[in-house]
């Protein structure tokens, strides 16, 4: 009997502690329950918070939620359920610029937004649901107002475009009033080397014209920039082929290339990158007066494709480093400073950019980047 009541007692107090234990797991899993629901409300909070809007995507695009600031953007009202988006006109565009950042995770696109009453300039950026090198079905659309940052750009960006046009003007303006009071003086004067003055202000008058004229066209040609088509494709084909006429119309010019054989294909605007590519030849060779090596190289880092082109010519000073992309910046006594401009802008349209190659001393050294 004594045994039979010790193993009774036994098993009483292995119940009660499992039920402790029980008790005890409850409790935690109620303060982990309470914990996470506290998460959760603060991060619902924090993302309605904020002055951007947040768009999540589910696997095959559809919109899962969205916060407050994307309903603002989109014209929801709360009571209206997300799908309700994809039925505003707005929303094309959005799909539009989504599919392109799918082509270039981590990038950037500046769109715009057409509502009833007002047009809004709109920066996109799609990121992928990931986590610790795990990727998970989904993105995030997050879309940011910056019409007001993009009105002041653009005012000091004409701003300055427009004190430089006065300023070239200005310059063939000159010669040609002087040559046009010659002219009339000779005239007035009845003077017998009339016909020679008329012919050397005539000459200088059509010269200062034809100059202007370049401008003109160079800054058309800027401000009406085509849209880009992007294609997959080879780039390291296409340096080459843009290579070649330059190989076979400079016997002084050398050319070397270094490009591994699996640079993989990107996308890109072949008539766009050809323009990048064949401008910058053409200045390193302008640079080193027709004589001298251009250096070409390929290779892959982080998340772009970069193209290396180097010269032999006398180099970049480091004084107009920071200023060599701006639009009608030169240092070519007949250049419209829009060359380098149209180059930068072209790859910032691709998702790109293109920089100073700081460790390169031997002569001019550009880094071409293209996302991949």
């Amino acid at each position: 009997i004594g045994q039979v009541v010790s193993s009774f007692n036994k098993m009483v107090e292995d119940l009660l502690e499992s039920k402790r234990e029980v008790e005890k797991s409850n409790e935690e899993l109620r303060a982990a329950r309470d914990s996470a629901e506290k998460r959760r409300n603060y991060i619902e909070v924090l993302v309605e918070s904020l002055n951007v809007g947040i768009i999540s995507l589910g696997a095959d695009g559809e919109i899962v939620n969205l916060n407050k600031k994307a309903r603002e953007f989109l014209e929801l009202s709360p009571k209206d359920p997300p799908q309700k988006a994809v039925t505003l006109p707005s929303w094309v565009t959005l799909r539009d610029a989504i599919a392109d950042l799918k082509k270039r995770p981590q990038q950037k696109k500046e769109i715009l937004l057409t509502f009833r009453d007002e047009a809004k300039v709109v920066l996109a950026e799609l990121i992928p649901l990931t986590r610790e090198g795990i990727s998970y079905p989904g993105s995030i659309l997050i879309i940011e107002d910056i019409t007001d940052l993009s009105r002041t750009q653009r005012i000091a960006a004409w701003q300055e475009v427009a004190q430089r046009l006065a300023h070239e003007i200005k310059n063939p303006l000159t010669p040609i009033r002087l040559s046009a009071q010659r002219i009339r003086k000779k005239l007035r004067d009845n003077a017998e080397d009339l016909n020679e003055a008329i012919y050397e202000g005539t000459t200088t008058i059509e010269r200062e014209v034809e100059s202007m004229m370049s401008m003109v066209n160079e800054f058309s040609r800027f401000a009406r920039l085509p849209e880009i088509h992007l294609k997959s494709g080879s780039i390291a084909d296409l340096v080459l082929a843009a290579a070649l006429p330059y190989q076979n119309a400079y016997s002084k010019v050398s050319f070397s290339f270094n490009i591994p054989d699996n640079i993989p294909n990107i996308l890109f605007d072949q008539e766009q990158i050809e323009r990048v590519i064949k401008n910058l030849f053409e200045n390193s060779i302008e640079a080193m007066k027709m004589s001298g090596e251009i250096r070409v190289s390929i290779f892959e880092k982080d998340k772009y494709v970069v193209i290396s082109i180097k010269d032999t010519g006398p180099g970049i000073p480091q004084e107009i480093r920071t200023k060599m992309f701006l639009p009608y910046f030169s240092t070519k006594r007949k250049g419209t400073g829009l060359g380098l401009a149209i180059v930068a802008r072209i790859l910032e349209e691709h998702g790109g950019k293109i920089e100073v190659d700081n460790e390169y001393s031997e002569g001019a050294g550009l880094l071409i980047y293209l996302p991949r």
